[in-house]
């Protein structure tokens, strides 16, 4: 169970702050007498209320500062070759495992073979095709705001971080 103040995954949408715990009355969807967490989302805006006995949606706590900061020290250490599939639906069902994964080391190298992906369509005067683009997109967007809460950063602010610390 999570606490008030807490930050937590919250599926693949990115990092969530526990802003509360609480029955919702006057909901019309809501059970009465049960709890629920409101979350609301680090980076951007809105509420979500999510019942405390469910198990519909990821859940875990946000990793700490040291192992943000392990992954990123691992990071020049990692080596990965493009992936390349026969067609996209096999790309994206791969890409899917790996951001359902909710792993932040699986994350980096996900995005590392995306990267690696870009570089080879740069030289050879192509695009990223779309399903990298998207996955690449949202593997950011899990991670980096997973590693801005952890450091307590800005999001906008971790690539750089990412960087100084792999020179």
């Amino acid at each position: 169970m999570y606490k008030k103040g807490d930050y937590i995954v919250y599926g693949n949408a990115g990092v969530y702050k526990v802003e509360d715990i609480t029955t919702l009355k006057g909901i019309s969807y809501a059970e009465k007498n049960k709890e629920y967490y409101v979350l609301k989302p680090a980076f951007s805006s809105g509420v979500v209320y999510y019942p405390l006995d469910s198990d519909k949606v990821f859940t875990r706590p946000v990793i700490s500062k040291e192992e943000a900061e392990k992954i990123i020290a691992l990071i020049p250490e990692i080596k990965v070759e493009a992936k390349n599939f026969d067609n996209s639906n096999d790309l994206t069902e791969y890409y899917k495992s790996i951001i359902s994964n909710h792993n932040c080391k699986d994350l980096v190298e996900l995005l590392m073979i995306i990267y690696k992906k870009r570089e080879i369509a740069t030289e050879q005067k192509r695009k990223l095709c779309q399903v990298d683009e998207v996955y690449q997109r949202q593997a950011e967007n899990q991670l980096y705001s997973e590693f801005a809460v952890a450091l307590n950063i800005d999001i906008s602010e971790v690539e750089a971080y990412i960087q100084e610390k792999i020179k």
